[in-house]
């Protein structure tokens, strides 16, 4: 008997993926370095499918986040991040602890240049995307706006 899928509900590894990517923005939002790490810790150890969507969802996230800004993701004539991004993420990686690799790839796409975050994988790709996201994401929807945004996207997830 093959089992099918309704269309357009997720599976258990869309949710949890998507579920510790918000998570993890929203940790680095906060300003939480241990919980940052911890669900970082938590994300590496599950299978290859979730981590695959998590990166996804942190990518589309820093997208988002980006485009309230004005500075536009993968395009290199992109102008560079607000001073507000930057002065945040100086805040956001004087509390989360970071692999190297982290702060070059964010102080890089903060710039303009994208090819150092692209260029990222694991532990680093999930930090950077994460505290890049946030720094952007903070800049972009002012007094609690990001995290208010991550509470109802992680609202709808929970359903």
């Amino acid at each position: 008997m093959t089992m099918h899928r309704t269309p357009g509900r997720p599976t258990p590894e869309q949710v949890a993926g998507e579920v510790c990517a918000v998570d993890l923005v929203a940790a680095c939002a906060r300003r939480d370095g241990a919980e940052a790490l911890a669900l970082v810790n938590v994300l590496t150890g599950q299978d290859l499918l979730v981590r695959h969507i998590a990166q996804l969802k942190l990518a589309e996230l820093l997208t988002d986040a980006m485009g309230r800004t004005g500075a536009g993701p993968g395009d290199a004539a992109a102008p560079a991040a607000p001073a507000r991004v930057a002065q945040e993420l100086v805040v956001l990686l004087e509390r989360v602890r970071y692999p190297d690799g982290v702060q070059t790839a964010v102080a890089a796409l903060i710039a303009g240049d994208h090819r150092p975050i692209s260029r990222t994988d694991g532990t680093v790709s999930l930090l950077a995307f994460a505290l890049a996201t946030a720094a952007f994401g903070t800049a972009g929807w002012p007094d609690g706006g990001l995290l208010a945004l991550l509470r109802e996207r992680r609202e709808r997830l929970a359903l």
